[in-house]
């Protein structure tokens, strides 16, 4: 289906090195963790804000709002395109999204053994349903790069695609080719907005289910930032509970528990289980940010446990949201500009509530590649600041 390529999620050796080290490059050059990116998410976040305040404090899912607003951000990176919330195309990809990452039981199956869709038909369905949605991955992102491709010029380099296809012209590197363009560009967009998407109605869930620290948000944020303006990336070290509260929606929710595939580059050892070279690994994120080895009270939501005495932040290697190693993921200076502007930006003007009086809030996570939260509605209350 993919003629050999691999993307940057699943490739290794030298294709994975070339890739990653011109993602990395590129999303620099576009202003990634600068200000001009700063920017793109503020603008962002306004159009958020707005969606919100029509909603007039009434419940609302959270899902399709924060996924355009995330997505716009990486979509524009890559391939200069932006959808509203209720875009037909966005609402297909979210739904093929949710498919193809949520578990049941026949996908479980069919992952552990994917012989088996020849011998049992009910497997054999899901897996061309799976190969099915993958069809149209390929055709959606098929049609920018198309689009790119008939309209390239030398001298504009005006996102990802366009700096991809000169690469590809130029046959530097020799890796590079318009197969792993399309599957590279579906890595990079999915993983760019899902996660992120997840971890922000994370972070809101969490927010109207413990209304005394989304309280200490509101008051640290009244202090530091201007009424009606934007925090800036420049704020945070004035900001450590809010700050503090977004690492621990981190280790809480643990919204990518398995990590991403890594591979054993040698026969090696591991207490006493032998790992043949070549074997795919995965790190036990979840285990990691819910052991008690290294947290009191893992299971309790606690933003103070991220801060010292004399209230600065407290950095911690046993929270990896962002994998770890050489695959650690390349969107995290992206990703982590996003989560501050977008929850500050929505926290300074609204308080967040569960629908009813008194409701206790669902935080038991969804089984998946992404660990979601359980289908939920929240009340955006705008503040009189």
């Amino acid at each position: 289906m993919n003629d050999g390529a691999t993307g940057i999620v699943f490739s290794s050796g030298q294709s994975w090195k070339d890739h990653r080290r011109f993602i990395l490059h590129t999303l620099r050059d576009f202003g990634v963790g600068k200000y001009k990116m700063e920017e793109k998410i503020v603008e962002e976040a306004a159009t958020l804000i707005k969606l919100l305040e029509a909603a007039n404090g009434q419940p609302i899912d959270t899902r399709a709002p924060l996924s355009s607003t995330v997505a716009n951000v990486i979509g524009s990176v890559l391939m200069g395109k932006r959808y509203a919330p209720d875009d037909p195309v966005f609402v297909d990809i979210m739904r093929w999204t949710r498919e193809i990452i949520e578990f049941t039981p026949k996908k479980i199956f069919l992952a552990s053994f994917p012989y088996m869709r020849h011998v049992v038909p009910p497997l054999k369905d899901t897996y061309n349903e799976l190969l099915g949605i993958l069809h149209n991955f390929k055709a959606f992102f098929g049609k920018p790069i198309q689009e790119h491709f008939e309209n390239w010029q030398p001298d504009r380099n005006a996102d990802f695609i366009d700096t991809y296809i000169a690469a590809v012209k130029e046959q530097q590197p020799a890796t590079f080719n318009m197969n792993e363009l399309q599957l590279t560009l579906d890595d990079l967009f999915e993983a760019g907005f899902e996660t992120t998407t997840t971890t922000l109605r994370w972070a809101f869930l969490l927010m109207a289910a413990h209304p005394d620290i989304q309280s200490k948000v509101h008051d640290e944020l009244d202090k530091v930032i201007p009424v009606g303006s934007f925090v800036k990336l420049s704020n945070k070290e004035q900001l450590p509970y809010t700050e503090a509260t977004i690492t621990e929606v981190h280790r809480f929710a643990s919204v990518v528990p398995m990590g991403v595939n890594h591979a054993a580059e040698e026969d090696t050892t591991i207490q006493g289980y032998d790992i043949p070279k070549g074997t795919w690994l995965q790190a036990n994120i979840y285990f990691v940010h819910h052991n008690t080895d290294w947290w009191d009270q893992p299971e309790q939501f606690n933003p103070d446990r991220f801060l010292t005495k004399d209230n600065q932040v407290l950095a911690s290697d046993n929270v990896m949201p962002f994998g770890l190693g050489k695959q650690r993921c390349l969107g995290e200076a992206l990703a982590r500009a996003e989560l501050f502007i977008i929850f500050t930006a929505v926290m300074q003007r609204f308080t967040v509530r569960l629908p009813e009086r008194g409701q206790a809030a669902d935080l038991t996570p969804t089984m998946g590649v992404i660990a979601d939260t359980q289908p939920h509605q929240l009340c955006f209350v705008p503040r009189n600041n």
